[in-house]
């Protein structure tokens, strides 16, 4: 099976909270609070490091809040109280390898990161934000869709932001996302909208997790 993953909003967690004054001539974003994991790290200047990365067209050193002079710099606190599952690091060089051989040799996986949306929802834009999904849809999704069409194997393709970025606040939040599954196996609903209360009503309901990549992959 082709799996093409679109994700419409930016692949980097959010590192602090933030918020946007409106001025006379312009605007300010103030950093009032950083957010940390339950090691206790928090995640300024290097985000959530992973264990396997996934290409990038952008410069994190170069991009991002971890360029400014003025950044908050990173710290740790009391961890919380945790235990972890499984050790994976036996595994972690076989897994590397391979993800980088698929990467530089396997068709059959497309990864797109657009931020466009993001952006707009920083700058508290609705009109733009609404117009930078209508281009995703004309200028990315209908060309994938009308190239997958013609190819001879099944291909399922899942549409989501990686998180929210309401206009009225102007910064990330932990809200529900929505997300469209195409796949040629599974009959599709009556939702005709992509919003998020649209996504309610529809077949795969609320996914928290790893239950999203699972319905995904028809597991």
């Amino acid at each position: 099976m082709f799996l093409t993953i679109l994700r419409i909003l930016c692949n980097l967690s959010p590192v602090c909270h933030k918020s946007v004054l409106p001025l006379e001539h312009g605007q300010l974003k103030l950093t009032q609070a950083k957010f940390y994991r339950v090691s206790g790290d928090s995640t300024q200047h290097q985000g959530v490091i992973p264990d396997i990365l996934f290409p990038s067209l952008f410069d994190k050193e170069k991009i991002g809040e971890s360029a400014l002079d003025e950044a908050l710099a990173w710290d740790t606190i009391r961890p919380a109280g945790y235990k972890a599952q499984t050790d994976f690091q036996q595994w972690l060089p076989v897994l590397r390898e391979k993800h980088q051989d698929r990467i530089e040799t396997n068709p059959d996986f497309v990864y797109l990161h657009i931020e466009a949306s993001d952006e707009a929802g920083h700058e508290g834009d609705f009109k733009l934000k609404t117009k930078t999904v209508e281009y995703l849809d004309q200028r990315v999704v209908k060309f994938i869709v009308e190239e997958t069409a013609k190819m001879d194997e099944d291909v399922a393709i899942a549409i989501l932001p990686d998180h929210a970025t309401p206009c009225i606040l102007r910064t990330h939040t932990h809200d529900p996302i929505p997300f469209m599954i195409y796949n040629p196996k599974v009959e599709g609903d009556t939702v005709t909208q992509y919003d998020e209360q649209s996504a309610e009503n529809g077949s795969y309901k609320k996914l928290v997790g790893s239950e999203f990549i699972k319905a995904f992959l028809g597991k």
